[in-house]
């Protein structure tokens, strides 16, 4: 499942705008087997089309200029996405939010039927897509699009520079300005003192995704400290006596129409924990899969730890004062465990406290994995007191707030 983006050229001889009049098309989005530009018109309510009928140069060009937005994997956690309704010109855009969360591109697509429109947008979409399918369908559309302004003699454009200029970047040039875009910043619009701060801190840590991943975490304000945390994390050594058992292999996040997060995540934990054998009411011996090390100091404060994917292997380092047998311990090693379906491309990147789709995820895989719903309800009995479920807690190793949120969320639900 991912997006197109398909386009019926046509003629538009009384368009004046040669950019517009060139890409004029009849235009259809859709998401696995979900149409974005359902629409109806004011004049016509009974007939709903799947396609719209605009000049394909906005959306294109919209998408172009925003381009590493989409392209970089991690963002500042108040950035809520690229609306395509932004490319404006006064077209029915469908209002469609696309943003990347890592190895994967979240969909939002919400109906809009203002009294004042006169095509009205009828889709209603959630999905997760796999991000790189995403961007190479976005890619074919700029691509069809600038192809058709070549063809049709129209040069000069801000739509054939931009997206010029980025097809031509080099490897350097493309993970700055994904860094960039990650912190907020225009990579072509940017301060000498931002720009010398990203590339101090991307060779310090000779990891570029790693540095973009941090944005999700701390204020660029509190890099330098940040980036000294990751640097003492990087360097933390595994105990000699620690041995990691191999896994079975994960199946990736690739695409999810519809799922919510928590729902993944306890499928996916309740299929692993059926893959090792393990029975409802069994504790996991989570040292025996995850690698848990610490750092001499403290992470920043939205950071739980680094997590670190490498071949079979799974490790978490963590602050000094995290005892990878306790309950907490536990809960994050059990999350750097789900990392490996969230993210299993990235070597390193950090666990956090955000609450994007991929932390409510992991988190809902933890707790799951942990301390199985199906399980709880065999212990518990019917007793939901609080000395019922802290017994619980300690056969479960995990703690009374794990088991508090099993309840509310899945058994009382």
């Amino acid at each position: 499942m991912t997006l197109a983006i398909d386009c019926a050229w046509e003629s538009a001889p009384g368009v004046r705008a040669p950019e517009l009049r060139a890409t004029w098309a009849r235009l259809r989005i859709t998401v696995g087997d979900q149409t974005a530009t359902l629409v109806k018109e004011r004049e016509t309510p009974a007939q709903v089309r799947e396609s719209i009928d605009v000049a394909a140069y906005p959306l294109a060009e919209w998408l172009a200029i925003n381009w590493w937005a989409l392209d970089t994997r991690s963002h500042l956690p108040d950035y809520e996405g690229l609306n395509l309704a932004g490319a404006g010109d006064g077209f029915p855009w469908p209002t469609m939010v696309l943003r990347s969360d890592r190895q994967q591109m979240w969909v939002r697509v919400t109906p809009r039927q203002d009294q004042g429109l006169r095509v009205h947008s009828l889709a209603s979409i959630n999905a997760v897509l796999d991000g790189d399918e995403v961007l190479r369908s976005l890619g074919r559309f700029i691509d069809a699009t600038v192809r058709r302004l070549d063809e049709s003699g129209v040069t000069g454009t801000l739509l054939q520079d931009e997206w010029s200029a980025i097809q031509e970047a080099d490897a350097e040039v493309r993970q700055f300005a994904m860094v960039a875009a990650s912190w907020g910043f225009d990579p072509y619009d940017i301060s000498d003192d931002v720009a010398h701060a990203l590339l101090s801190a991307g060779e310090a840590l000779n990891d570029n995704a790693l540095l973009a991943d941090l944005a999700r975490a701390v204020p660029f304000s509190a890099l330098e400290s940040a980036e000294n945390w990751l640097r003492d994390a990087i360097r933390a050594k595994r105990s000699a006596d620690a041995r990691v058992r191999p896994l079975p292999a994960f199946e990736p996040l690739l695409s999810v129409s519809g799922a919510a997060p928590w729902r993944e995540g306890y499928r996916r934990a309740d299929a692993l924990r059926e893959e090792l054998g393990l029975s409802l009411t069994d504790p996991v011996p989570i040292e025996d899969f995850v690698a848990l090390s610490h750092a001499s100091s403290q992470p920043p404060e939205n950071v739980e730890a680094l997590a670190r994917v490498d071949g079979d292997e799974t490790a978490a380092i963590v602050g000094p004062d995290i005892d990878p047998s306790a309950p907490r311990g536990r809960f994050i090693g059990a999350r750097a465990l789900a990392r490996r379906i969230t993210d299993p491309r990235t070597r390193s990147s950090l666990l956090t406290r955000g609450a994007r789709y991929t932390d409510k995820l992991e988190r809902a895989f933890a707790a799951e994995f942990l301390a199985p719903a199906a399980g709880l309800r065999e212990l518990l009995d019917g007793d939901f007191s609080e000395e019922s479920q802290a017994r619980a807690a300690r056969a479960f190793r995990v703690s009374d707030l794990v088991i508090g949120h099993q309840i509310d969320n899945q058994l009382a639900a």
